[in-house]
């Protein structure tokens, strides 16, 4: 195939026009390209092409870029040739066996020539990405490093044995023969904290049975057995919770700035310091958001909500009232636990904050913030180059400081 009728059969697709045999040619010869041919291809067919009305990707090119999205999220299958007409589905989740990696494009960005953009960051900053791990500090200040533990019980509190398996903390009665069991001797009174630094995540179970995700920079802190009548944690950063049922005990979540009240449900709380807005997000069940007295100095009804799920909660630095957001993107707020960046619509500010949480790097800015908005997404086991190559291609620049220091020029 010439480099002519690849580049013209690409611009057909993306723009719509493509008949089904010109899609199959087109998807073959793309599944047949080396890594590195196939990922100039796909960034210079989605930067060089032209659109009408200077608007940005057509919706095929939207829907192009949401498939390989979606397709993250699933098992790829191993690639091969195939007989019958593939099906996009299909060569998406093969693009991301052979590319490794997701393109992301800036909302109403001009690009006049076809010439790809030269990362200028230097090897030294090829980070490698976050990874499993977290630090467990016991009740008397004792530090336990969980990502170098072995496998198995790594502590006894008064009666329950807290377990180390597959990078899962949980927590069970010494002896008892099901996990979450309460000891008859409990360890009343006495807390554990896990915390996450940049990059880092770690998932735990509650002694009650609940689940914990910590997304980068966060903690929880929480009483070895809960109480009959209440179960209460305090929280920074962000974490997705799946609380396990409990009727007589409702689960309480406090935070710097408001206190979640919970029966059972699944939702996401981000509460970064360096965040404008703390951020409740429910999916399953029912939450009572309250924001704390301290700051409540608006009426009651201004200072607690229902969420149902697909709402979010917000509490904004300098408003009094709690927002409600109900028409929330669930994938885009769940997006750090199930491994991918969704950058729909967030400014470069955004999400220079996630690349520092999870590569651990300091974010400085010379000289005003680059005004850009992004769309799509990529997956967070890429390396710190090949996540700063992609957004190069939007027309932003990096380099090297001392240190950790990544700085972001206009």
């Amino acid at each position: 195939m010439t480099d002519n009728l690849k580049k013209e059969l690409y611009r057909r697709y993306i723009n719509g026009v493509a008949s089904d045999a010109e899609k199959d040619e087109l998807f073959r010869y793309l599944l047949e390209l080396p890594d590195q041919e196939l990922d100039e291809m796909i960034m210079e067919g989605w930067m060089a092409f032209e659109q009408p009305e200077n608007d940005g990707l057509s919706e095929n090119g939207k829907q192009l870029l949401d498939d390989i999205l979606h397709a993250r999220k699933k098992e790829a299958a191993p690639v091969k040739k195939m007989e019958y007409r593939l099906s996009w589905k299909w060569v998406a989740a093969s693009l991301l066996i052979l590319g490794g990696m997701l393109y992301l494009w800036l909302s109403g960005a001009q690009v006049k020539d076809n010439a790809m953009a030269v990362a200028t960051v230097a090897e030294k900053m090829d980070f490698p990405p976050g990874e499993t791990g977290a630090v467990l500090t016991m009740d008397d200040g004792t530090k336990l490093l969980l990502d170098s533990l072995n496998t198995g019980v790594i502590a006894n509190q008064n009666g329950t044995e807290v377990i180390l398996k597959q990078g899962e903390l949980s927590y069970q009665s010494a002896g008892a023969d099901l996990p979450g069991k309460q000891p008859e001797s409990p360890a009343m009174g006495a807390y554990h904290t896990v915390s996450t630094p940049k990059g880092r995540q770690f998932r735990l179970v509650l002694p009650d049975g609940s689940t914990v995700w910590l997304n980068a920079a966060s903690s929880i802190r929480y009483p070895v057995r809960f109480s009959d009548s209440a179960r209460e944690v305090q929280i920074k950063g962000e974490v997705f919770l799946t609380v396990a049922k409990n009727a007589r005990a409702p689960f309480l979540v406090q935070t710097p700035k408001q206190k979640v009240e919970v029966l059972g449900t699944s939702f996401n709380i981000s509460a970064y310091d360096d965040e404008v807005a703390e951020k409740t997000t429910l999916l399953e069940g029912i939450v009572r958001v309250i924001k704390n007295q301290e700051q409540n100095t608006v009426k009651s009804a201004d200072g607690a909500v229902m969420l149902k799920p697909g709402e979010q909660a917000e509490l904004v630095e300098g408003i009094q009232a709690i927002r409600i957001n109900r028409s929330v993107d669930l994938e885009q707020v769940t997006a750090w636990k199930n491994g991918v960046f969704n950058f729909q619509d967030r400014k470069l500010d955004e999400i220079m904050k996630q690349i520092a949480r999870w590569y651990d790097v300091e974010i400085v800015y010379e000289g005003k913030i680059p005004n850009k908005t992004f769309w799509g997404g990529m997956s967070r086991e890429l390396t710190l180059t090949q996540c700063l190559k992609i957004l190069e291609k939007a027309n932003v620049r990096f380099s090297v400081g001392e240190g950790r220091k990544l700085i972001v020029r206009p």
